[in-house]
């Protein structure tokens, strides 16, 4: 069966009724005489928190930080929370509230392996430069145009036309007259562009995106994959 997770389920409660020590062995270390609330692998859509606990261990596995909810709950629960998550949170400050960079890769390379083994994967190097844009940010944007407008012919280049304003802040430009110039190019000559990939959207998994003998992600010599985290 297609998993779609490298991690369990979202769950929450208390450290005493979890069941996942494979994953977060480091649980029945937290102290007994603390009230602690957990609530794990968050996604986007998530309820709001209990009340009553000294503490808040907050983890997200690939999604981005909720900086509008998680500001909301801990103003809300008035304690102190503790958010892992796989990336960093630069210069965000929320009060009572520790960023902790943590990426469980052990236990998705395992799943990798038990998915498709450790074998060497072939050359199979088909582009010198691939990008793959989803959701578009000021950073995709400009890669994508850079390789538009100097490698299009040597580039695998994925580009879909998920724009939020906010993402691209709401195109302001900053001063770098070669960043400028490639925002004001790709909406002269790109904004209405779109580049499919041909996937089968029944197919998106982590499992199936974890292949790293069966994807064009991998046939090329340089990957920008505009994401915080690469496996490929």
């Amino acid at each position: 069966m297609i998993q779609s997770r490298f991690c369990p389920n979202p769950w929450e409660g208390e450290p005493k009724n979890f069941t996942h020590h494979d994953v977060y062995s480091w649980i029945n270390d937290l102290p007994a005489n603390k009230e602690i609330f957990c609530c794990f692998w968050l996604g986007w859509e998530t309820n709001d928190l209990p009340m009553g606990y000294d503490y808040y261990i907050i983890s997200y596995e690939t999604e981005n930080i909720n900086i509008e909810w998680l500001t909301k709950q801990q103003k809300k629960c008035s304690a102190k929370f503790i958010v892992l998550h796989p990336g960093l949170n630069y210069n965000l400050v929320i009060p009572d509230t520790t960023f902790i960079t943590y990426i469980n890769l052990h236990h998705h390379l395992d799943h990798m392996i038990n998915w498709w083994g450790d074998k060497p994967s072939q050359n199979k190097k088909h582009h010198k430069f691939s990008t793959l844009c989803n959701r578009l940010t000021q950073s995709k944007i400009w890669i994508t145009t850079k390789l538009l407008e100097t490698a299009k012919d040597d580039s695998l280049i994925i580009l879909n036309s998920w724009l939020d304003l906010k993402n691209v802040h709401d195109w302001q430009l900053t001063g770098c007259d070669n960043l400028d110039q490639l925002t004001q190019i790709y909406k002269t000559k790109y904004q209405t562009l779109t580049i499919p990939d041909g996937f089968d959207q029944k197919n998106n998994s982590l499992e199936i995106g974890s292949n790293s003998t069966d994807l064009n992600g991998i046939w090329q010599e340089i990957l920008v994959a505009n994401l915080s985290i690469q496996y490929k």
